[in-house]
């Protein structure tokens, strides 16, 4: 994402976001994901095809996002 010279935002939408027709974002929004969630399937939707990244980083930083939350989940649960 980038400032053009007209303070307009444009927002790059890659590949690696956007495939079989449907882009990471939109279906965050369509499915009402919160942070976690939305940001472990971006992880997971990307891994193995974002360039310069490997699909086993991407599918770790999913696994430590749904951890987190798991976390923030039992902790909620069990009062701490």
């Amino acid at each position: 994402m980038h400032y053009n010279r007209n303070d307009k935002m444009t927002i790059e939408h890659p590949e690696y976001y956007n495939r079989g027709g449907l882009e990471v974002l939109t279906a965050v929004d369509a499915w009402g994901l919160n942070y976690y969630k939305g940001t472990a399937l971006k992880y997971i939707v990307r891994a193995g095809y974002k360039e310069g990244n490997s699909e086993l980083d991407d599918i770790l930083k999913a696994i430590y996002y749904l951890s987190h939350y798991a976390d923030l989940l039992k902790n909620e649960k069990t009062g701490e």
